[in-house]
């Protein structure tokens, strides 16, 4: 990603790996990697830790939903598996048009 020494923040913390073995970190880095646009995408949002963190979230892919804490209580953003879905199979169609 030719990111430069200079560019990471140290910070040691341990992850853990899908095979079980752990990895210690060498320092995080800022990304600017995300643009808001107005159109149904396969994926409408992607959740980072610091954000869930920041906010106090629970996401729950088993409910499809995410509860935070609010000022006037707890808010749930749930999600709908049939727009999902339709926002999929749009996106699908749109790359296969593409190749032709």
């Amino acid at each position: 990603m030719s990111i430069s020494d200079r560019q990471i923040k140290p910070a040691s913390k341990p992850l853990a790996g899908f095979d079980g073995g752990f990895v210690m970190t060498i320092g995080t880095i800022k990304l600017p990697i995300f643009v808001v646009v107005d159109k149904s995408a396969v994926y409408n949002v992607i959740l980072g830790t610091p954000w869930i963190h920041q906010m106090q979230a629970i996401p729950s892919t088993y409910h499809q939903c995410v509860k935070f804490p609010t000022h006037k209580g707890v808010f749930t953003l749930q999600g709908n598996q049939q727009v999902a879905r339709t926002c999929f199979l749009i996106e699908h169609k749109s790359r296969m048009a593409k190749k032709l």
